[in-house]
């Protein structure tokens, strides 16, 4: 099954940014999905028809307004050729919408207030405490999701190597963590319980399987990981050159004299933060599964 995920993620990224862009949002869909199944509730559901309905509008709206938006808009030409091709040939020449930046920023506002008209009107007496806390949870899933993967894309618009190496740094990092763990694991952070007797120190009462040694460990082989791999991933034009730059077939990529000269720097950077900020999403994802009493997710 490895071998199979494996390549079916090399055929994803060869073919290259859209797709990647594109398998990245269909994941996120997923995930929402997972997480608002966590807090459902089908006794209470059944008495609000269109609730579950309400949750999703929200998500999409987020979802509109993120990849359609200016703030970090990821420029692969989908926005401005729907514009082209399917909005301005039914308005008139007299419209105030001019552009497709305008158009998307107008659609998207109109969509949030739709959404929460729609979602004040659904509020039923003797509900509202169920209601207004799922509301609360679908918002925090939509601002975890929605924001990190918006600057994913635009991530992945400016060259694979920043979405491709982080990704390898987080997996370097759990792989590490697991190898330092199983052979160094309590063995050097311990603290004295009685005479001659040592209790390994847990980094994490929530993990409490994760140890000090793994920790430390991991950081370790990531950052060497994000020093040397970093200038090699980045020698590859499929993974340097933005998206623009590889359609048009241009001679030199604007990142040649990072991925020549500094790159390195910049992988020890992202390595710092896979081992220092990555691990505790699984923390997070961690607590979320005791909450609501599940053994993992799907």
């Amino acid at each position: 099954s490895a071998t199979i995920m494996f390549l079916a993620f090399a055929a994803i990224v060869y073919t290259g940014h859209l797709t990647v862009a594109g398998t990245m949002i269909l994941l996120q869909v997923f995930t929402f999905r997972e997480l608002v199944n966590l807090r459902y509730i089908e006794a209470k559901e059944k008495n609000m028809p269109y609730f579950r309905t309400l949750q999703w509008l929200w998500f999409y709206a987020a979802m509109f307004g993120a990849h359609g938006s200016t703030w970090l808009k990821a420029p692969m030409g989908i926005d401005k050729h729907i514009y082209l091709n399917y909005i301005q040939r039914y308005l008139s020449t007299n419209s105030l919408i001019l552009n497709e930046v305008a158009f998307f920023d107008f659609l998207s506002f109109g969509l949030f207030s739709l959404v929460f008209v729609l979602s004040v009107l659904s509020l039923k007496q003797g509900m509202y405490d169920y209601q207004i806390t799922q509301f609360t949870w679908t918002l925090m899933c939509v601002v975890i999701l929605v924001l990190q993967m918006k600057t994913l894309v635009f991530n992945i618009y400016n060259g694979l190597f920043w979405f491709i190496f982080p990704f390898l740094c987080v997996a370097v990092n759990d792989s590490g963590a697991y190898f330092a763990g199983i052979s160094l694991g309590g063995k050097i952070f311990t603290r004295r319980v009685a005479d001659n007797v040592y209790k390994p120190i847990t980094f994490l009462k929530l993990s409490p399987k994760k140890t000090w040694e793994g920790f430390s460990g991991a950081l370790i082989f990531t950052v060497m990981f994000g020093y040397y791999a970093a200038p090699i991933i980045g020698q590859f034009r499929h993974f340097a050159c933005s998206y623009d730059e590889l359609r048009l077939n241009a001679e030199i990529c604007s990142n040649d004299i990072l991925f020549r000269d500094q790159i390195k720097y910049h992988g020890v950077s992202i390595a710092l933060f896979a081992s220092l900020v990555a691990p505790f999403g699984g923390f997070w994802a961690s607590a979320l599964k005791r909450a609501c009493n599940i053994k993992d997710f799907n």
